[in-house]
């Protein structure tokens, strides 16, 4: 299907009419350019790449249909929907458009794009204005998304004689003094010889009136999750270095994990065990926040012939 894209532009309403005489300039230069490749298609007895020589017009593209928006001083804007769209930089349609917002940023107004791709980090925003905001965010994290953040995740998943190797990383994670972190799940087991972490709970018989007996069980927290509000290098190196003990301790269990994400501008990962942030559904986010450009819906919709009458028209 190839590589897809979801965004919107926005211009200048007045300006859409000269978007609709570069389209049809377009369409025109593009037809011919096919009627001669499949002349000599024909000619060469070679399939012809298209269906047809009449090309896609792309003004089409925008469910029928055009959002009206005002600014504070009255102005009108057209916005400009791409949901779905094979969004090639530098061809047709898209160079356009392109080369169009650069000519109203020269005329010192509003020009908008932004694109968001299937990848994190590809987001794509041009703003003459200056005023959106780019976001990255961290999805999964119970407590917040936003960047700049460390996240990390730990968990021994082997047996109660390995509870002390963990509880002293835990330790060491928590004396890094996390903004926040997680209570962990409990895991118990009945004890062996291995004299390690005890929690002693009451068994009743059966019988109120008797006093109870106790039995010794493990108790340790198997899993817990840990958050900085900070992408600080020098603490990643402490917390990788606390991880790496997973692996170098002895006996620690083969089946222990662990992971942390630090995430601001860029998005850096290290796992242990080969278990990474996205078998804990914990993914990065990036997008756009337009709040701060002021423009307001006027209309919910306004249909193509409204916008483009010389190619929509009646």
């Amino acid at each position: 299907m190839g590589y897809r894209s979801n965004g919107y532009f926005i211009i200048p309403a007045q300006y859409s009419a000269e978007l609709e005489r570069r389209v049809a300039d377009y369409l025109i230069a593009e037809k011919a350019k096919r009627v001669k490749d499949k002349a000599q298609a024909d000619k060469d007895g070679k399939h012809y790449i298209y269906g047809s020589t009449d090309p896609w017009n792309p003004l089409s593209g925008f469910d029928d249909s055009i959002t009206l928006m005002e600014d504070s001083a009255g102005l009108q804007y057209h916005k400009y929907e791409i949901e779905g769209w094979k969004w090639y930089r530098g061809s047709g349609f898209p160079e356009i458009v392109e080369k169009l917002l650069y000519e109203i940023e020269e005329d010192s107004q509003l020009a908008v794009f932004a694109l968001q791709g299937e990848d994190w980090d590809d987001t794509t925003v041009f703003d003459s204005t200056g005023q959106i905001e780019m976001l990255l965010e961290l999805e999964g994290n119970p407590w917040t998304g936003k960047t700049p953040q460390i996240f990390a995740t730990i968990n021994h998943e082997g047996t109660a004689e390995n509870a002390d190797n963990y509880q002293e990383l835990v330790n060491k994670l928590n004396a890094l003094a996390p903004t926040q972190k997680s209570e962990g799940s409990l895991f118990y087991q009945r004890p062996t010889e291995n004299k390690s972490t005890i929690s002693y709970t009451p068994e009743y018989n059966g019988m109120a009136i008797n006093a109870p007996t106790r039995k010794q069980i493990w108790t340790d927290q198997s899993e817990m999750s840990f958050y900085w509000d900070t992408d600080d290098s020098d603490l990643y190196a402490k917390i990788i270095g606390i991880l790496d003990e997973v692996e170098n301790t002895p006996d620690f269990g083969e089946d222990a994990i662990a992971f942390v994400v630090r995430m601001n501008d860029d998005f850096e990962e290290y796992m242990i065990n080969g278990v990474g942030h996205g078998d804990y559904d914990v993914y990065p986010l990036s997008g756009w926040d337009d709040t701060d450009l002021g423009l307001d819906e006027l209309l919910a919709k306004l249909e193509l012939k409204d916008v483009f009458p010389d190619m929509f028209g009646p």
